[in-house]
């Protein structure tokens, strides 16, 4: 039996790259773009909505430590704004990710049924109807998702980090390099 799963090696180089794949893959995002930007503005909101927490704790205890009489009235309404901020930049992202995601299985799907229903005979008789059914719905979920999933992690999770990062270098008072700070976000003070 034929291992299918890899190519020959003399059909290795005429595969294109991960990156020439993603880029191809990128160009059904084209017609979305707005939803795109909605959705990483979404993951933005998101990430300045969880690097705020730091702060926000900071200020909570400073509050404690020394009261003040108006931080009865302006501390759980600046938390309940943190919360809200960071449910709508969570659904924001979620939504609209996930209308672009729809879109592009949908326009993938059509493609294939298209190209599908031009094929001769033959290919069918050789063909069997789970492995075509399998790449009609399976393998284009898996294309969609892989689509928009990997630019979202790119954007919340790195923003979150940096955030972070930056959080921590501006606290600590003193004024080192990136790799301070990424040292004392790892905990080696």
């Amino acid at each position: 039996m034929k291992d299918t799963a890899r190519p020959a090696p003399h059909e290795a180089s005429a595969l294109p790259s991960p990156l020439q794949t993603y880029r191809r893959l990128l160009t059904y995002l084209r017609p979305h773009r707005p939803q795109f930007a909605l959705g990483v503005l979404g993951g933005v909101v998101y990430s300045l909505a969880m690097v705020s927490f730091p702060g926000m704790a900071k200020v909570f205890g400073d509050t404690l430590k020394h009261p003040e009489p108006g931080a009865v009235v302006w501390m759980p309404l600046l938390l309940i704004l943190i919360f809200f901020c960071r449910g709508l930049g969570d659904f924001t992202q979620t939504y609209f990710m996930g209308y672009v995601g729809r879109q592009i299985v949908k326009r993938i799907r059509g493609e294939i049924f298209s190209s599908t229903l031009r094929l001769p005979v033959s290919y069918f008789d050789r063909s069997s109807s789970a492995a075509m059914l399998s790449q009609l719905t399976y393998n284009t979920e898996q294309i969609g998702q892989a689509t928009t999933d990997s630019i979202v992690v790119v954007v919340r999770a790195g923003l979150t980090i940096i955030g972070y990062i930056g959080y921590r270098w501006m606290t600590r008072g003193e004024r080192g390099s990136g790799v301070d700070a990424l040292a004392t976000l790892a905990g080696s003070d």
